[in-house]
């Protein structure tokens, strides 16, 4: 028997192609203010609708990214729409929808460079733009994609600000410059996110200069700080660091807000980079630091005798931990951290754990039990 939230989408799914036929025989004249005929619709069902023929077109792996007879579904009503990155389409969901908070942008980005000034397009009301989709995959297409049957529910709560005005930017793999995300942030610097790993290269292209010569530096909103401390080698070149060893440090002056951080290295990375986090460890509620390939050579292990207790311990409000190209220490030190006591609340703060070693053919350097028990509880 199907259950009534398969039913749901089994209905979206039949009444999609009626609407888009419905869409693409109205003639909105040109005129944004044309009543849809979808308007009376409610904005849950409208947001729905054109997420799941997204969804459907997405999982065809269809070249189309969008298409005019969607906008049936943008009713003034709706807050999480999914758009092309199209100034003209973008126009008239200004002027034709007041609520628009969420937007899962759909152009083909890892083929188009992300003008910084297309920030301005934004409706006033839009606090979330999203070209990730991470904020659109519920928690049960997480868990179906990682094979996972019970999971410690993920905080879906947003702290958004309640002022108008663009408050979280998500990139993930847009093609954009340091420089691009420098303009960014100056014309949007109360920003409470901004997810890219050239995050912390643009901090230090507006006030490197600023901070070696020890003048007053100003304070970001932001919650996060991603960076890229990996190294590009060229044909019979030392490796070249992608950023200074120090711009950790005035990332975290420049963001003292922060409690997200994810990091970039490789096998020339210097460990002693992170060590300006020991200032923020008690705030931080995520941490990852993920391996990447240099072009050297591939790097398997880069970071030994890891100790995820160790770093459990000193981040006692850490709730997400992502660890790749890491080798715990051994043997485990779960005897030191009573981890097998049911009254240690230590490891069950860990929402969300992953950890690969980077190394498939060897199992001596694995994350103690205790850690997955504890996560993969209810």
């Amino acid at each position: 028997m199907w259950s009534p939230k398969r039913l749901y989408v089994l209905c979206l799914e039949m009444l999609i192609p009626v609407f888009e036929n419905v869409g693409a025989n109205h003639d909105w004249d040109g005129k944004v203010n044309t009543k849809g005929p979808l308007d009376h619709l409610a904005a849950r069902v409208a947001e729905d609708l054109l997420l799941q023929a997204y969804q459907n077109v997405s999982r065809g792996r269809s070249s189309t990214f969008w298409t005019d007879d969607w906008k049936v579904f943008l009713t003034p009503k709706a807050q999480s729409v999914v758009l092309s990155w199209d100034k003209p389409l973008l126009q008239f969901v200004s002027s034709r929808c007041q609520k628009h908070q969420t937007i899962l942008g759909t152009t083909k980005m890892e083929e188009e460079m992300y003008p910084s000034s297309s920030v301005n397009w934004l409706p006033k009301t839009v606090q979330v733009l999203d070209f990730d989709g991470g904020n659109f995959l519920t928690e049960e297409e997480y868990q179906r994609a990682l094979h996972v049957w019970r999971q410690k529910s993920l905080d879906a709560s947003r702290s958004i600000s309640s002022s108008c005005g663009l408050a979280e930017l998500h990139l993930g793999t847009v093609q954009v410059t340091a420089a691009d995300l420098s303009i960014i942030l100056q014309s949007v610097p109360n920003l409470r996110l901004l997810r890219h790993y050239q995050l912390v290269t643009a901090l230090n292209l507006l006030h490197g200069e600023q901070w070696r010569s020890k003048q007053q530096l100003p304070k970001y909103r932001l919650r996060n700080l991603d960076m890229d401390f990996s190294h590009v080698v060229r044909c019979r070149m030392s490796p070249e660091a992608v950023l200074p060893p120090d711009v950790l440090q005035l990332a975290v002056l420049l963001c003292p807000e922060a409690t997200q951080v994810r990091v970039r290295f490789d096998c020339s990375t210097s460990h002693d980079v992170l060590s300006p986090l020991s200032t923020m460890l008690r705030c931080l509620r995520e941490l990852s630091v993920v391996c990447v390939t240099s072009g050297e050579r591939s790097q398997l292990k880069v970071i030994e005798e890891l100790d995820v207790h160790v770093i459990v311990a000193t981040c006692p409000k850490l709730e997400r931990l992502v660890l790749s190209g890491c080798g715990n220490v051994m043997p485990a030190t779960c005897s030191n951290y009573s981890c097998k006591s049911r009254s240690s609340t230590r490891l069950k703060r860990l929402k969300l754990l992953f950890f690969a070693d980077g190394d498939d053919f060897s199992w001596d350097h694995a994350v103690p039990q205790c850690f997955w028990k504890a996560t993969l509880s209810t």
